[in-house]
Parts: C-alpha cells; structure tokens; sequence
C-alpha cells in the first residue's frame, strides 16, 4: 500500500475499528473473512461504505465460494 500514513499515539482514534474518526472518502480498508480459524478470502472495501453494503457483499461472496465448491465436489 503505497499512500500509508502513519499515526501518532495522541491521533484521535475509534477504539473499536482503529481507524482515525473522520476518515477520507476514498481510504481504503481490506478485511480479513475468516471461518473459525480458516481465512477464506480478503475483502477490500471503502472506509466510508456501509456496513450493511459490506455484509451483504460478503455474504454474497462466500456463499458463491460455497456453491463453487458444490458444484466441483458433484453434491
């Protein structure tokens, strides 16, 4: 990630999501989807979008991942 910041332990953050309180538009955050302790896919998404947007493409994603590997195994 070529446009990374750096961040001092007086920047103002939000303790849940570490990321700085009023973010840039277009700032970028990738996800890690994981089940159990398995990674499945990362997932690159806008700091500003939704997080209902975010869970319903992910949720997309991953049950197009199972049904891929449905279909492969012939169930």
């Amino acid at each position: 990630m070529g446009n990374s910041k750096t961040y001092k332990e007086s920047d103002n953050f939000n303790s849940k999501l570490f990321l700085p309180n009023q973010p840039n538009e277009g700032e970028m955050v990738i996800l890690h989807v994981k089940k159990d302790d398995e990674s499945q896919f990362l997932y690159e998404t806008k700091v500003s979008e939704s997080i209902d947007a975010v869970t319903t493409d992910i949720a997309f994603i991953y049950n197009g991942r199972l049904k891929i590997s449905r279909i492969c195994s012939g169930e």
